[in-house]
């Protein structure tokens, strides 16, 4: 590794205090209905050189129109794409804008104006992504409780995130526990995922940061779910309210929630494991099914660059009681690291789900070469039941039972992804560090 690209990934192991992205104020919830009742939950979601897309949540009895500014106050094109409101709840609308004419290294505002009272609401910092730029950072994070419970360690978490300033986030499962507090019906389930896009600090952050989602079984309805939920494809719909995007060039949707961009030189693959995955008691099993299956593969077999596979349970999870792609659907799981074997795009693994976080050493004789699983887990959520302490594992390098994310600075160079990966948690205390090549 060069020593310039070494000197750079040792920066961020304190907080970047000019311009750093920061939540608009505390928020200390005391219930899981937002106390502020005109607060705007917004997300900036798929962006490109000249493009940014965004969800908003906001109340439908409000005036309010929306305004994108650049850096010299002109105003910038931009329309709706959809909005979303269910039935049970007609005073939540999910707002999907996308503004254009973006050029990289600028500052542009989004303003929320209320139009009663003629003047700004609410107004957020953004920025277009250079998706094809040689390094590139970027945060996995799973398990993101609303609970108050988590108040006040969640609320140092989301401020160790913005600090790390990240190009792009990866929510890779469990961004919302629609399945607690609910009572399987879609009213209370469109309740929590309306509930937790009020509560939680990433939606307030004054500075904006683009963020591609996928769910896990907690988003998906029901704990530990599969394709028989009943509720499935209402849940998608939520998630998308919440979290989905239009393709653009560098991103294209795939099967149930999958979905994959084109950055830095690398590909990124969010897989859907459990809108297709069989029951426990089904004679043929599997984790993604087949029509996503190959779509991942296709996706793959187009480049040589290297790719990054996020899921919400572990792949290489054997070694415990709890689900995994290895331990419940062994067969698709030896067929897929079979078919990973015979690209020419090496990959590595990120998933989440446990409540522990480690990194996994994959023996060059899996796949041909050596790789690593990041388990990140959780961001804020309910502690890993540590009686007898975290599982043994033999590929295990390092491990924390701290809140954390992932973080990772990444640049190819000559086919090769040069990586520094760090878990990192409240204040920006690092748990570990690992860096690497990914390879063939």
């Amino acid at each position: 590794m060069m020593r310039g690209n070494r000197r750079d990934f040792l920066k961020i192991g304190a907080a970047i205090a000019a311009g750093a992205a920061l939540p608009l104020r505390a928020r200390a919830n005391e219930s899981f209905i937002s106390l502020w009742e005109y607060d705007f939950s917004v997300l900036q979601l798929a962006t490109d050189e000249e493009t940014a897309q965004f969800r908003i949540l906001r109340h439908t009895d409000r005036d309010i129109s929306y305004r994108f500014l650049d850096s010299k106050g002109r105003e910038l094109a931009w329309r709706v794409l959809d909005s979303f409101t269910h039935s049970s709840r007609l005073k939540d609308r999910f707002d999907h804008l996308i503004v254009t004419g973006l050029s990289v290294g600028h500052d542009y505002r989004l303003q929320i104006i209320d139009n009663a009272l003629g003047k700004v609401a609410d107004e957020r910092i953004f920025s277009a992504l250079d998706t094809k730029k040689a390094n590139g950072r970027f945060a996995i994070l799973s398990c993101m409780h609303d609970s108050h419970d988590f108040a006040a360690g969640r609320s140092l978490m989301w401020k160790a995130l913005a600090d790390t300033q990240p190009d792009i986030l990866f929510l890779i499962g469990d961004a919302c526990y629609a399945d607690e507090w609910s009572n399987q019906t879609e009213p209370s389930i469109w309740n929590r995922f309306v509930e937790t896009r009020r509560n939680l600090d990433l939606y307030y952050w004054k500075r904006l940061i683009p963020v591609l989602a996928v769910w896990d079984d907690h988003d998906f309805g029901v704990n530990n779910g599969d394709t028989s939920f009943k509720l499935k494809h209402a849940c998608k719909q939520f998630f998308e309210a919440c979290f989905g995007w239009s393709e653009r060039p560098a991103y294209v949707r795939g099967p149930g929630l999958a979905s994959y961009a084109a950055l830095f030189g690398q590909k990124f693959l969010l897989m859907d494991d459990r809108f297709f995955r069989s029951p426990r008691s089904a004679s043929a099993q599997t984790h993604w099914g087949e029509v996503q299956e190959e779509w991942l593969f296709d996706r793959l077999g187009k480049e040589k660059n290297p790719a990054w596979i996020f899921n919400g349970n572990q792949f290489f999870g054997g070694y415990h009681k709890y689900e995994s792609f290895e331990r419940l659907h062994k067969t698709q799981f030896n067929r897929v690291m079979k078919r990973f074997a015979n690209l020419e795009a090496p990959v590595a693994f990120g998933t989440g789900d446990v409540h522990f976080s480690e990194i996994m050493r994959i023996e060059p004789e899996i796949l041909g070469y050596e790789t690593f699983e990041f388990v990140s887990s959780s961001m804020h959520s309910f502690p890993f039941d540590v009686k007898g302490g975290i599982p043994a594992n033999a590929r295990r390098i390092q491990s924390t039972l701290e809140y954390n994310f992932t973080l990772f600075d990444s640049q190819v160079i000559d086919g090769a992804a040069h990586v520094n990966a760090r878990s990192v948690g409240q204040r920006l205390a690092v748990n570990f560090t690992h860096d690497f090549v990914l390879k063939r």
